[in-house]
C-alpha cells in the first residue's frame, strides 16, 4: 500500500463522518421544529372561554315617563378559542356560608354548542342571587368540568369563606366521634 491509498482512505472516512455529522444535525432541528410546531397546536386548540360581566339599566316600564329603571346583571360566555365548546349551565359559585352552585337562565336553550367567536349570554335574578355573595361567575360542559370562570369576589375574601368552609366541615367531624 502506497501513502497516497492511505491518505485517500483516511480522507474517505473523514468525509463520511462529516456527512454523517452533518446529516444527524439536520436531523435534530427538524425533529425540534417539529416538536415545537406540535406543541404550538396542542396549545392553541384547547377550549378558551372568556367570561364577562355587563350591567344595564332598563326602564321598568317602556313609554311610561318617570317610571324607574331596573338594574340587569348579563353574564357573557364567549368561546375564543378555535375548538367548539359545549356550554352545559351558566351559573354563580357562591361563598360561604351558602357555597354551592347557583345556575342562571340563558338566552339560548341549554346545552349550547359556541363555535369560534360565538357567545350567550345569561341573565341574573338579583332576588335569587346576591351579587355580594358570589365568588365567581362560572360556565360548566356536560362532565361538569368548569370551562372558564371570572372571580368577582377579591382574593382575600375568597380565601377567608375556603378557610371558613374548612374549618366548618372540620368542626362538623369532631362533633361526630
Amino acid at each position: 500500500m502506497s501513502d497516497s491509498s492511505i491518505y485517500t482512505e483516511t480522507a474517505k472516512s473523514q468525509s463520511r463522518a462529516l456527512l454523517s455529522l452533518i446529516l444527524a444535525v439536520y436531523a435534530s432541528v427538524v425533529a425540534t421544529v417539529t416538536v415545537i410546531v406540535q406543541l404550538m397546536n396542542f396549545f392553541l386548540d384547547r377550549s378558551k372561554i372568556t367570561l364577562s360581566i355587563q350591567r344595564q339599566t332598563v326602564p321598568i316600564e317602556e313609554g311610561i315617563p318617570g317610571a324607574g329603571c331596573e338594574i340587569r346583571t348579563l353574564v357573557i360566555v364567549e368561546n375564543t378559542g378555535r375548538r367548539p365548546v359545549t356550554i352545559v349551565e351558566v351559573g354563580a359559585r357562591r361563598l360561604f356560608p351558602k357555597r354551592g352552585f347557583a345556575a342562571l337562565p340563558c338566552d339560548r336553550k341549554m346545552p349550547a354548542a359556541l363555535t369560534e367567536k360565538q357567545h350567550l349570554s345569561a341573565l341574573v335574578d338579583e332576588e335569587e342571587v346576591d351579587l355580594a355573595e358570589v365568588e365567581a361567575w362560572e360556565a360548566r360542559d356536560a362532565v361538569g368540568r368548569c370551562l372558564g370562570r371570572l372571580y368577582v369576589a377579591p382574593r382575600l375574601t375568597r380565601l377567608r369563606s375556603h378557610l371558613r368552609s374548612y374549618w366548618a366541615k372540620i368542626s362538623k367531624t369532631k362533633v361526630g366521634h
